[in-house]
C-alpha cells in the first residue's frame, strides 16, 4: 500500500472519532469495553470500505506584511537673515546659514562683494548690492530649495563738527575756522566777498563792514564718506564811534520862537551843530538819560542823517504838529526825507522839524520803525496844534512800545534807555556814543 494510501486512511479514522464519538461502528460486534479494536486495510471481514479521498493541499500559513522600506523625500528650509546693510569700510562677515542638508552660495554682484563655500562674505569696499543665493543640497531624505539674501552696501554719511557761529566787530582782521571733517578734506565759499573772503586753508579775512557774511565749508566724498556741506553764520559788528564834542539839534525859529516862522532855516541856525555841554543850571543842556540804538551801524546811520540835515538849509525848525494856515508841519522833515531814500542833501523843498522830531526822523532812516510814537502833543490855548515838550515819562513809553513790537515780531529790540548820573555826562567821551538821543524831558539832541 503506498503511502498516500495510507495517510488518507489515517485521516478518515481521526475524523470518524472526532464526528462520531460514541461509537462509528455501532452494527459490528461489541467488545469489551477497553478492548482495542484493529482495522487493516485488507481485511475481507471488515464492513467498512475505506475509500481513498482525494484532498486538497492546505496552505501553510503566510507571513504578515511587512512595511515598504523605501524612504520618503522631506521638504527643508533654510534659516539666516533675509537683508543685510552695511558700510564699504565694514568687515568680512558671516551669513550663519543652516539647513538640513550641505549649503552652497553665490553672489550676484563680484564687485560689491564675494561670499565663500562656508558663508563668509568679504566686502570689495564699494558702494552697491548684491543678492546672495543659498542652495540647500537635495539628497535622498530631502528635496533642494533656495533663499536669497540682499546686502546692501553704501558709503558712510560724515559730519562736519566745530564752531558755527562767530560775533566780531569791524575792527576784526581775520578769523581761522575751526572745522573737522572725517575726510580730512575741505573747501570753503563765501557768501559776501565785500565783506569777507575766505582761504583754501579756512582763513576769513574780514573787510571791515558790519553785516552777516556766511561761509560754507564742503567735506570730499571719499571712498568711505559721502561729501557733507556745513555753514558758518560770521556776524560783523559795527563798533560804536567816539563822540566829537558835538551834537545836532532843531532849536528854535528865525524869530527865536517855537512856531509860526517861515519854512526852511532861515538864518542857518534853526537846525544846526552845536558844541555838547552838560549844565545842571541850564533847562536845554540838563540832560537825563539817553536813548541809544543797539546797533552801533545803525547809530552811525542816525548820526549822519543829522549832520547833514543840519547842513541843508532846506530844512527849519517849526514845532507845529499839522499844517494851519499854510504853516508848513513839524513832521514835513520825515515826508520829504522818505521820498528821497532819506538823504537830506537831496531834500530841495522847504520843510520843518522840531527837535524830537529831528532825532526820531534819523532813527527812521537807519531802518527802525518809529510810527511817530515820539510826537506826543496837546491843545494849546491859542494855537489848536502846538505840541508841549516831550517830557521823560513819555519818551520813555514810546521807546518801550516800538521795543515790545519788535519783540512781538520774534525781533531784538532796537533801542534802549540808558541812565547816567550827572557826572557821567560830563565825561561824555567815556559815556556816550556817536548816535545817542540826549533827552532832558523838555528837549532832545542827537550825539554827533
Amino acid at each position: 500500500m503506498s503511502k498516500k494510501r495510507i495517510i488518507c486512511i489515517a485521516i478518515a479514522i481521526i475524523m470518524a472519532f472526532v464526528i462520531y464519538p460514541t461509537g462509528v461502528f455501532a452494527d459490528t460486534p461489541s467488545q469489551e469495553e477497553g478492548a482495542g479494536v484493529e482495522i487493516t486495510a485488507d481485511d475481507p471481514q471488515s464492513q467498512v470500505e475505506i475509500q481513498e479521498v482525494e484532498q486538497e493541499a492546505i496552505p501553510e500559513p503566510s507571513e504578515p506584511e511587512q512595511p515598504s522600506t523605501t524612504p520618503v523625500k522631506q521638504k527643508q528650509t533654510i534659516s539666516c537673515e533675509a537683508s543685510y546693510t552695511k558700510y564699504v569700510d565694514d568687515g568680512d562677515f558671516l551669513l550663519n546659514a543652516s539647513a538640513a542638508t550641505a549649503l552652497t552660495y553665490k553672489s550676484s554682484n563680484n564687485s560689491v562683494l564675494t561670499v565663500s563655500s562656508n558663508g563668509l562674505v568679504h566686502l570689495n569696499g564699494v558702494e552697491g548690492s548684491s543678492t546672495i543665493t543659498i542652495t540647500a543640497q537635495e539628497t535622498d531624505d530631502y528635496y533642494s530649495t533656495t533663499k536669497t539674501v540682499n546686502v546692501t552696501v553704501n558709503k558712510r554719511a560724515q559730519t562736519i563738527s566745530g564752531t558755527k557761529t562767530y560775533s566780531v566787530t569791524v575792527k576784526t582782521n581775520s578769523l581761522t575756522l575751526k572745522l573737522k571733517a572725517p575726510s580730512g578734506s575741505m573747501s570753503y565759499t563765501s557768501s559776501n566777498t565785500k565783506l569777507a573772503t575766505v582761504s583754501a586753508s579756512g582763513v576769513v579775512t574780514l573787510k571791515h563792514k558790519n553785516g552777516t557774511v556766511k561761509i560754507t565749508a564742503k567735506a570730499s566724498e571719499t571712498s568711505v564718506y559721502t561729501a557733507a556741506n556745513a555753514t558758518v553764520t560770521i556776524k560783523i559788528n559795527a563798533v560804536y564811534k567816539a563822540p566829537s564834542g558835538k551834537i545836532g539839534e532843531a532849536c528854535q525859529d528865525e524869530r527865536g520862537k517855537a512856531i509860526g516862522g517861515k519854512a526852511g532855516d532861515q538864518r542857518g541856525n534853526e537846525v544846526k551843530t552845536s558844541r555838547y555841554v552838560y549844565s545842571g543850571s541850564k533847562k536845554y543842556r540838563k540832560w537825563k538819560f539817553v536813548i541809544r540804538l543797539t546797533d552801533p551801524a545803525k547809530a552811525e546811520i542816525a548820526a549822519q542823517f543829522v549832520q547833514a540835515a543840519c547842513a541843508n538849509n532846506n530844512i527849519g525848525y517849526d514845532n507845529y504838529k499839522n499844517s494851519q494856515a499854510g504853516v508848513t508841519a513839524r513832521n514835513s522833515l520825515y515826508n520829504a526825507a522818505s521820498k528821497v531814500g532819506f538823504k537830506p542833501s537831496k531834500i530841495k523843498t522847504k520843510v520843518d522839524t522840531s527837535c524830537t522830531p529831528l532825532c526820531m526822523t534819523a532813527i527812521g532812516a537807519a531802518g527802525i520803525n518809529t510810527s511817530y510814537q515820539f510826537y506826543t502833543s496837546y491843545h494849546g490855548k491859542k494855537y489848536k496844534y502846538r505840541v508841549r515838550a516831550v517830557n521823560a515819562e513819555s519818551l520813555k513809553s514810546a521807546v518801550t512800545l516800538i521795543n515790545n513790537k519788535y519783540k512781538a515780531a520774534g525781533q531784538e529790540a532796537p533801542l534802549k534807555i540808558i541812565s547816567l548820573t550827572p557826572a557821567q555826562f560830563k565825561k561824555y567821551k567815556s559815556n556816550l556814543k556817536r548816535g545817542d538821543v540826549l533827552c532832558t524831558g523838555s528837549h532832545t539832541a542827537m550825539v554827533l
